[in-house]
């Protein structure tokens, strides 16, 4: 894929040729793997299909369970288990790209209630968010703070960090193995020209 920063499908890009019969259109985003990329390199549509898919298994959990009969334990382990590996997925390439990384990185620069109102702003903590409301049976009003608080829940995109580096850290012991993988090759070439990854 080429990207260009503009975001703007360039007039000259009539699409690649595949042999000598086909020939590949350029578009202005493409889904590879379940992880969508635009021509500008950003990641918000991908962020955003993520949510739409995260809705739905949400909604196929909410229309499955009765809160009468689980435990609020349950039904976070349900959602760790059915949802957070659905908007989580990808999440080593499109992390470092989201404003999220970006509030929480910054936090001790700004007062506690801009970082969390900036952090239940994302998408994907706002399904998170929404789950939690309904489990403890609160209003969509309700404090955000007091939500987290109260159900002992951290914002995913904590737990998204935290496989982040995970990542990282595989990354940095193939370089230290001298591992032949394709990753590791890669890593080294953004490091090498030094490109920022996160």
């Amino acid at each position: 894929m080429v990207f260009n920063s503009s975001g703007r499908q360039l007039i000259e890009s009539n699409g690649f040729r595949l042999g000598d019969t086909t020939t590949i259109p350029s578009t202005k985003s493409y889904c590879y793997l379940g992880t969508h990329f635009t021509l500008s390199g950003s990641m918000k549509l991908n962020m955003q299909q993520l949510r739409i898919k995260g809705l739905r298994s949400y909604f196929s959990l909410k229309r499955s369970v009765d809160l009468s009969s689980i435990s609020k334990v349950a039904l976070f382990k349900l959602y760790d288990a059915l949802i957070m590996p659905v908007v989580s997925y990808g999440c080593q390439v499109w992390l470092p790209q989201t404003q999220l990384l970006n509030i929480i990185s910054k936090m001790k620069d700004r007062s506690p209630k801009d970082s969390l109102t900036g952090i239940s702003t994302d998408c994907i903590e706002r399904l998170h968010l929404s789950l939690l409301k309904w489990s403890i049976g609160v209003n969509k009003r309700t404090t955000n703070a007091a939500v987290w608080g109260d159900t002992g829940r951290y914002p995913t995109g904590i737990q998204m960090i935290k496989l982040l580096v995970d990542y990282h850290n595989r990354l940095a012991l193939l370089d230290s193995n001298d591992s032949p993988q394709l990753a590791r090759h890669a890593y080294l070439g953004q490091k090498s020209l030094k490109l920022s990854w996160y």
